[in-house]
């Protein structure tokens, strides 16, 4: 199911998000992604949702112009909004890693498509309610932005992506920005020991016994 949706190759919003991950997938998978037995059912479970609320798929993949394709879930007149599932708890603080991706993430859209108002609608599927019982629940958020801000944000996105592309041409992965500190760690990322983030990796810890060299 996942694997019909027939991704287009080359770099996507995503990938100006956490440009070091897009790099190690486009030069060691090909472009491709494989996903782990637990991140199939998070994205077969988030494509549910989307169904749900949408009555039909994403918008598709399209071209930005500016180096980099995307695809929005929803647009209503004009406006991006950016559908999301999460099974953490609700967040209060916009400066929460998770809903400052979603944030940059529907920036991006945006920013391409010119609009300075954007939503996210996010469902926290372990809510509580006032009883304290586990309740999905919806938080909606409106994200505005001048549009001096706009520009800047669209050159930004234009400058990522060129990096990315460049990055990727001469095999230089230490040339392109560092992903979102949440993504560098061994758990959270594949291409941890690979990349060896400058100021953030941390080698192996010895375990108890194990010879030291």
């Amino acid at each position: 199911f996942l694997d019909k949706e027939g991704r287009t190759a080359g770099i996507h919003a995503s990938s100006l998000l956490a440009p070091r991950k897009a790099y190690f997938r486009e030069t060691k998978e090909g472009g491709t992604r494989v996903l782990s037995d637990s991140e199939v059912m998070w994205f077969y479970t988030g494509k549910i949702l989307h169904m749900m609320v949408l009555g039909q798929a994403d918008e598709g993949s399209k071209d930005s112009g500016l180096g980099f394709q995307y695809s929005v879930d929803l647009l209503e007149k004009g406006i991006p909004i950016e559908l999301k599932s999460t099974a953490t708890n609700v967040k209060k603080s916009v400066s929460d890693p998770t809903l400052e991706s979603y944030i940059q993430q529907v920036l991006v859209y945006m920013a391409v498509e010119g609009s300075t108002v954007g939503k996210i609608w996010v469902l926290f599927t372990n809510a509580r309610n006032e009883e304290y019982m586990r309740c999905p629940q919806y938080r909606c958020a409106t994200i505005k932005v001048s549009k001096h801000d706009l520009q800047k944000i669209r050159d930004h996105c234009e400058k990522t992506a060129k990096e990315l592309d460049l990055g990727i041409q001469h095999k230089r992965h230490d040339r392109l920005p560092l992903c979102p500190p949440f993504y560098c760690s061994r758990q959270y990322c594949e291409w941890y020991d690979t990349c060896q983030p400058e100021g953030r990796w941390k080698p192996p810890r010895k375990r108890k016994g194990e010879d030291l060299e």
